[in-house]
């Protein structure tokens, strides 16, 4: 927890996003962003793979999602979340698996119904108002 309170300080004053790994404290979390006042369009959470009540919960806080290995498993939740996930709202990683990331780009682009350049355009620009 201090670790975590930490990083949320050095993100928060440098004014970079901060890109949290969470298993099953996403209530917590979100409550620590809150209490740090750390603005909630700035927090990332990565390889996101659960349902679409966690999604909706992190996405009404104002937070984003990013997406990878788990959009090629068959039972993760994480394709019908990402169709749903608003286009200014979502990230793509390989998160070190062993899948390119032209790959995950493909993929999330069948999934979303649009083609390959629409989707770079849009994680572009997603990219572009977090980290630039």
């Amino acid at each position: 927890m201090k670790a975590f309170e930490q990083a949320v300080q050095i993100a928060k004053s440098s004014q970079k996003p901060l890109v949290i790994h969470c298993v099953r404290a996403y209530s917590e979390v979100l409550s620590m962003l809150k209490n740090a006042g750390h603005p909630m369009q700035m927090a990332i959470f990565h390889g996101f793979d659960k349902n679409w009540e966690t999604a909706k919960m992190l996405l009404n806080a104002g937070c984003s999602l990013s997406f990878g290995k788990a959009l090629f498993q068959e039972k993760s939740h994480a394709a019908m979340v990402l169709k749903n996930t608003p286009d200014n709202r979502f990230f793509l990683e390989t998160d070190n698996a062993p899948i390119q990331m032209e790959q995950v780009y493909m993929k999330a682009a069948e999934i979303r119904s649009i083609d390959l350049a629409q989707l770079r355009s849009t994680v572009a620009q997603n990219w572009q108002s977090l980290f630039c």
